[in-house]
């Protein structure tokens, strides 16, 4: 887990990660995207970091089965891999991951409100807050190089305050 900065040569801009600038930056992007989607937003520096801070809070080890859809991006394979078992047979999973793809929505058929679901918008550009949450997961990730053509970044949204303050306490720690 590491936080890279979001400069090329941050040691020309920064020596110190949690130097009071560089969490002003980090509030600025965080508090502009919370109020455009109207829940909590948490900088991270990856889609795939974002998924592995959700399997922590979650306390998510081998013992737990995370649903994703086959042909999955082998990056969520490495991803969840680390932390739990991986299944792309809808059996009895712990937690589904729901990839949503290139703007097209994917959809839960059925009550799945006993499971943990993940919203997993890869490319996807949400215009407002209506396109969000729509399988009511506990988080929504959006990975920024695929939507605006950054070197790193993600944000997790989510309506959850306890999700967000542990996110947000877990952004500076580790730095070294």
């Amino acid at each position: 887990y590491q936080w890279p900065s979001s400069w090329l040569n941050y040691p020309i801009h920064d020596n110190d990660f949690s130097s009071k600038s560089v969490r002003n930056t980090i509030d600025r992007i965080e508090d502009f995207f919370s109020k455009y989607y109207g829940c909590y937003a948490c900088l991270m520096p990856s889609g795939r970091s974002s998924i592995s801070i959700l399997l922590r809070y979650l306390n998510f080890d081998r013992s737990k089965t995370v649903f994703i859809s086959k042909r999955s991006s082998y990056c969520l394979y490495l991803c969840i891999g680390s932390y739990s078992d991986i299944s792309t047979d809808f059996v009895d999973p712990d937690l589904i991951l729901v990839n949503h793809k290139w703007g097209y929505r994917s959809y839960l058929h059925g009550d799945y409100s006993t499971k943990v679901i993940i919203e997993d918008s890869v490319d996807t550009i949400h215009l407002d807050d209506s396109s969000l949450f729509q399988n009511n997961g506990i988080a929504e990730i959006i990975s920024l190089p695929k939507i605006i053509g950054s070197f790193s970044g993600g944000l997790i949204l989510t309506r959850d305050k306890n999700l967000s303050d542990y996110i947000q306490s877990a952004q500076q720690s580790n730095v070294e």
